[in-house]
Order: structure tokens, then C-alpha cells, then sequence
């Protein structure tokens, strides 16, 4: 008989006042199910609130967070197989599902590799990615620095060409 492994795992999002309503349907269709709760953390600031979000989940010693964009969407069958593809790839703090770029025909990540290719394998490293429906073990979040989220402007101080977004700060660390 297989054993059972009971995770302490919470959902987060950085609340907008208003946002799109699909992603609270699936979280609340699809989470309430699996008897995940939904925490959500306010303010305008989004990495602040994801900072805090995090911050929270090491101090509950939470095992995982699933991070939600309040733009994603996505299903059960989505939810079932990221979780078992994280329980099954432990050497691994994030995994995020594939998402398209917004206003874009190309997926939103990006990897560092020689052939600038990426193979089709079910997991592949990545240098950056989203925060939409991804996965974080939270035990790994104490080795890194904080703060885990941070914007930084471009060279001549604009938040145009150059500028460093604090959700790729994050995947930097």
C-alpha cells in the first residue's frame, strides 16, 4: 500500500481591488476541493505583498505555496499534475507551469543555454519565469536573501529600457 504524505500547503496571490474573475473561479472551484486554503495579501505594491505572503508561509513552517496571478487560469487536471511533478522533483524550489507573455505569441520564461533551445521534457531549468500557478517549497526560501522580491530602475533611472521588474529579482536570487 502506498504511504500517505500529509503537505501543509497554501495557495497566495497579491489581491488587486479589482481583477479578473476567472482566476477567483478556479481558485475557488478547484483549491476549496483539494482543501487548499486561498490566502490573500493587499496593497499596491505587489511584491510587497508577496514578500509578506512569503514571509508568512516560513514562519507557519508551510511546506509549499502555489503562487496565483490573478490573470492565470487553470483547471484541476493542471493542479494534479504540478503537484506530482513537484513531489516527485524535490531538488527543485520552484516549478511553474508554461504560460504565453502577454500581448505575445512566446512563452513567459526564459533560459540561459548555449543553443538558446529548450527540450521537451516535462520539467526543463529556466532562468526566470511567473508567478501563475507556480509552485515554491518554502524551506528553500530561508537560503535565499532577502529581499525576495525588488524593482530596480535602468541605468539612467528610468523604469524603461534596462529596468529589473521585482518579480525577476526573485528568479535572479
Amino acid at each position: 500500500m502506498a504511504e500517505t504524505v500529509k503537505l501543509d500547503i497554501a495557495a497566495v496571490m497579491s489581491l488587486p481591488r479589482l481583477g479578473f474573475n476567472d482566476t477567483w473561479g478556479c481558485a475557488h472551484d478547484i483549491f476549496h476541493s483539494f482543501g487548499i486554503p486561498v490566502l490573500r495579501y493587499g496593497g499596491v505594491f505587489w511584491e510587497q505583498a508577496m514578500d509578506t505572503a512569503f514571509a508568512d508561509a516560513v514562519a507557519a513552517k508551510r511546506d509549499w505555496l502555489i503562487c496565483l496571478d490573478y490573470d492565470s487560469v487553470f483547471n484541476a487536471a493542471d493542479v494534479q499534475a504540478m503537484t506530482q511533478l513537484f513531489f516527485q522533483n524535490p531538488q527543485y524550489t520552484a516549478l511553474a507551469p508554461v504560460q504565453s507573455k502577454r500581448n505575445a505569441e512566446v512563452p513567459l520564461f526564459s533560459v540561459a543555454s548555449a543553443a538558446g533551445t529548450v527540450d521537451r521534457a516535462p520539467i526543463i531549468d529556466v532562468t526566470s519565469a511567473h508567478f501563475g500557478l507556480t509552485f515554491i517549497r518554502v524551506a528553500d526560501l530561508k537560503d535565499i536573501p532577502r529581499p525576495w522580491f525588488r524593482s530596480e530602475p535602468g541605468p539612467d533611472g528610468s523604469w524603461k529600457n534596462g529596468k529589473l521588474d521585482a518579480d525577476i529579482w526573485f528568479w535572479r536570487q
